[in-house]
């Protein structure tokens, strides 16, 4: 994940070595949520970490998915879609 790149998290589950340091940091991840990836490393246990910019804090990439902008964009035009043909609903009625 390269630095400034938007990522979702898509996986909070507990895990003991990271989630121990969380909780002493008071950060904690939130699924769906869009975060900035401020860089990347590799731990001392082989597995590859991403740091949170807005969190402050190293977790481990596997917990993240890059943003997937068309799929963004198409569900901004389907919202759109959908708040038009109720804006037109009610000035109809």
């Amino acid at each position: 994940m390269k630095i400034g790149e938007k990522i979702v998290c898509i996986d909070t589950s507990t895990r003991i070595n990271y989630e121990k340091r969380m909780i002493c940091e008071g950060t904690s991840l939130r699924k769906n949520e869009i975060y900035t990836s401020s860089g990347c490393f590799i731990d001392e246990d082989g597995d590859e970490v991403v740091l949170v910019l807005e969190l402050n804090y190293p977790y481990l990439s596997d917990r993240f998915r890059r943003l997937d902008y068309k799929f963004v964009n198409n569900v901004l035009k389907d919202i759109q879609k959908s708040v038009l043909e109720e804006t037109i609903k009610i000035n109809i009625n």
